[in-house]
């Protein structure tokens, strides 16, 4: 978090991706891909990471909004 408050966005991002592949189901780490993800306008890295955390959180409401804001339809 303090690198992509840095403007150090791609480091960040790096940084997560490697706790990501060693803890997959971490929802911190996922949440905070998401918008970082988003707010780098990659979008489908965005959304990728968003529909992992659903598939974690299916029924919470934060992430369902997280998957509106980055463009995917939910039930």
């Amino acid at each position: 978090m303090a690198l992509n408050g840095a403007s150090q966005g791609p480091k960040a991002i790096q940084e997560l991706e490697t706790v990501l592949a060693k803890h997959p189901n971490d929802r911190d780490s996922l949440l905070a891909l998401t918008a970082f993800q988003r707010d780098a306008g990659n979008l489908d890295a965005a959304r990728n990471f968003a529909r992992r955390l659903s598939a974690l959180e299916p029924d919470n409401p934060e992430v369902r909004a997280l998957l509106r804001q980055v463009g995917v339809t939910t039930p």
